[in-house]
């Protein structure tokens, strides 16, 4: 509120240099902070540790920073004591829960945000990702919506876990149709590839899976479970073992 207040000085009277040098601190100041919101956000909690907007970015700052539990903490305290009954704070919450691994909560939260908001894209992103190896259809749901979307960044990262989503539940055609749009997407993304390999095997493209796993190899030489892969392959197939 001070903060809003119009000075009582007549700024006429004031030297110009005094003026310039007050100037100088207080942005160099405010830069400072404004490098990290957590900061700023930290001192706003303090200050007023019963507004919800604050503790809901600082969560969020916390999340980001990979601060998970303090994270949780105060996005609970947020929904639980002072009543933040929202769709984001329940998506972020779920994604607290993801990053521990607590795959059940991850999901009962992320519920929550989807019915609070069922235009929440990144909140059906989340459940859709958590769901993945859960049900595979209820994922491909989720996804296919971002897909569809008109956010074109939840779109893009749509595709691979959809192609994975159709591996699973045998769709194979799908699969690779998704796989070969995230690939042009994210050409040096080595999970694409290994990925599209296993989908490509299945439909009996063994040559065309092969060159996946070389693909995957000059991204991340000596990558394991490329080396593994191809090394099997070859076996099944008695291709020529080269990895050049």
């Amino acid at each position: 509120e001070k903060m809003h207040e119009k000075t009582k000085y007549n700024m006429a009277t004031i030297a110009l240099p005094v003026i310039a040098v007050g100037l100088c601190l207080l942005t160099r100041s405010q830069a400072d902070v404004w490098q990290d919101h957590t900061t700023l956000f930290t001192q706003a909690v303090e200050m007023y540790p019963e507004d919800s907007f604050s503790r809901k970015t600082l969560a969020s700052g916390l999340w980001a920073k990979g601060d998970v539990d303090n994270a949780m903490m105060h996005i609970k305290y947020a929904i639980n004591q002072l009543g933040l009954i929202t769709s984001s704070a329940f998506e972020l919450l779920g994604n607290c829960h993801s990053d521990k691994g607590e795959v059940k909560e991850a999901l009962a939260f992320f519920n929550e945000a989807v019915e609070l908001d069922s235009n929440n894209i990144t909140a059906r992103y989340h459940r859709g990702i958590q769901l993945l190896d859960v049900e595979p259809r209820l994922a491909i749901e989720d996804l296919s919506y971002c897909e569809q979307s008109n956010n074109s960044y939840v779109k893009s990262v749509s595709y691979a876990p959809l192609g994975r989503a159709h591996g699973l539940l045998g769709d194979y055609e799908n699969a690779v149709y998704y796989l070969d749009e995230s690939v042009k997407l994210f050409p040096s993304d080595i999970n694409n590839y290994l990925d599209r390999a296993v989908v490509l095997k299945h439909l009996g493209r063994k040559d065309e899976a092969r060159q996946d796993y070389l693909t995957a190899l000059r991204i991340q030489p000596n990558h394991p479970v490329a080396n593994q892969r191809i090394s099997k392959l070859d076996l099944e197939n008695n291709f020529k073992i080269s990895k050049s």
